[in-house]
């Protein structure tokens, strides 16, 4: 973790930016903390997430795979979700976007939004204070922080500042991948 500071509008012109760096492969776990501005999450607390989103879709399959056959022998579909281990998190610590939006729904009543819906897609950009992104299979956050974006992406340095209008630019370029 490193704290970055910057000059702002602040009574003392500092600004103290929570950043963490990248270790190992937990981008969503760097993501997330950087976007709450904390130490939040850990991949243990990710890992139990992802645990029970597993036991959910497998439970859910379960049960469709009974109404539908009226048999007690499971479906190809199921039997392959089972072989192929957790869809929401790899060996590695690499956390599905759906660890992520129940992280944030779960500790922080925050709702994660695609940003290519297209009630979304009408606002202004600015409107929004934080955003989780993938790029290249890597999650980072950009974030408001007294009134400014900052780029607060684990495999940076330090945070790096946006500018509105780069904003607006760099959101559409991710939307394009």
């Amino acid at each position: 973790m490193t704290k970055a500071s910057s000059n702002s509008d602040n009574s003392n012109g500092t600004t103290f930016i929570y950043h963490e760096r990248q270790q190992a492969l937990l981008c969503g776990q760097h993501a997330l903390n950087n976007l709450v501005q904390t130490q939040t999450f850990t991949p243990s607390s990710l890992a139990e997430i992802a645990h029970q989103l597993d036991t959910l879709e497998l439970n859910y399959m379960a049960v469709n795979n009974n109404n539908n056959n009226n048999s007690n022998t499971m479906s190809k579909d199921y039997l392959k979700r089972i072989a192929e281990g957790s869809g929401n998190v790899d060996e590695y610590g690499n956390f599905s976007i759906e660890v992520l939006r129940s992280a944030l729904l779960s500790q922080f009543n925050l709702n994660l939004t695609n940003a290519l819906h297209s009630e979304i897609r009408t606002k202004e950009i600015t409107m929004f204070d934080g955003f989780i992104c993938n790029k290249a299979s890597h999650w980072f956050a950009i974030r408001k922080i007294n009134d400014r974006y900052w780029n607060l992406n684990s495999t940076l340095e330090k945070p790096v500042w946006i500018s509105h209008f780069r904003l607006a630019a760099e959101v559409e370029a991710l939307s394009d991948d």
